[in-house]
């Protein structure tokens, strides 16, 4: 027999009203009474289901069918021999995914007339533009339900999907990995349990960016600090040139392999040493002290 389509709410117990407070589901810091988000989760999902209310799906929807442009006519292409489809099958594709998740956000809520997904999970069958914005009304109550991180990574993930469609971002690099997912362990092939490491990609400058998995908005900044801090036990093998290109790579500062040589003829790595002709063994405490020496101090925290 199916269940019922009222929305599940957790009662009130020693951990909500009356006693310590709940955590949230997302990021766990204190939640509001019987809430199972806290209130910069909640702001953040309201944000989110309006921005893709009022931009995020009538764009996508625009540049789906062609009607607006978003490509840099600077670019060159090559002419080809057939004509262009009457749509963009990317962003149609994002459009459909978007869809799909709105539907399960609104399941979620209980919004009629609903039915099931072949994993059993309830899904709304009003079109996303009648149900969204319900749903960007009805944050506050989302917010109550046992399955509120769910619905904050739907949304997470559909805003950040319909961002990479609508934007011509520079390229992505490895920021770090989301701090509300490392505190989740899970069981490993062998049987033990480690921690959850979830990357978060983003491009250049930005200081916020949601996690893909949890939907948490995660600051970048502090999630560089964290991922560069655990490598300082490290040691590599590798020329001058291969180490910096390996340094850009982990810290997304641009680093030459003359700078990586200027730093050895300097002393300012004391504890690398000659392993072969070309080939050195540098100790990355050192690569990223002189890094950090390096830089203006005004750069010092942003890559």
């Amino acid at each position: 027999m199916r269940r019922a389509a009222t929305p599940r709410t957790r009662e009130p117990d020693a951990g909500g009203r009356g006693g310590a407070p709940m955590a949230c589901l997302t990021c766990g810091r204190p939640t509001d009474g019987s809430a199972r988000l806290c209130a910069d989760c909640l702001r953040l999902l309201a944000d989110r289901l309006g921005w893709l209310l009022l931009v995020g799906m009538p764009s996508l929807r625009d540049k789906a069918y062609r009607r607006v442009s978003l490509d840099d006519g600077r670019q060159r292409r090559a002419s080809t021999a057939f004509p262009s489809t009457p749509f963009d099958e990317d962003a149609r594709q994002t459009m459909l995914d978007n869809e799909r998740d709105i539907a399960l956000i609104a399941g979620i809520l209980g919004l009629k007339p609903y039915g099931w997904d072949r994993d059993e999970r309830r899904y709304c069958l009003l079109p996303w533009d009648r149900s969204l914005p319900i749903l960007a009304r009805s944050a506050p109550l989302i917010g109550l339900l046992d399955d509120a991180d769910t619905a904050m990574s739907l949304a997470a993930r559909a805003y950040e999907r319909t961002d990479r469609q609508l934007t011509r971002d520079p390229e992505r690099i490895l920021w770090g990995i989301c701090p509300a997912c490392a505190r989740h362990a899970r069981a490993g092939e062998d049987g033990t349990t480690r921690p959850v490491r979830t990357p978060i990609y983003a491009p250049r400058g930005r200081l916020h960016a949601p996690c893909p998995r949890c939907g948490t908005d995660v600051d970048l900044l502090a999630a560089r600090r964290d991922y560069v801090g655990g490598l300082k036990d490290w040691t590599i093998d590798a020329s001058p040139k291969q180490a910096s290109e390996w340094l850009a790579d982990q810290t997304g500062v641009h680093v030459t392999g003359k700078t990586i040589h200027d730093w050895m003829r300097t002393g300012r790595l004391p504890r690398s040493r000659r392993l072969a002709r070309g080939l050195y063994r540098y100790d990355v405490a050192d690569l990223l002290n002189c890094l950090t020496r390096q830089r203006k101090p005004d750069e010092s925290e942003n890559p």
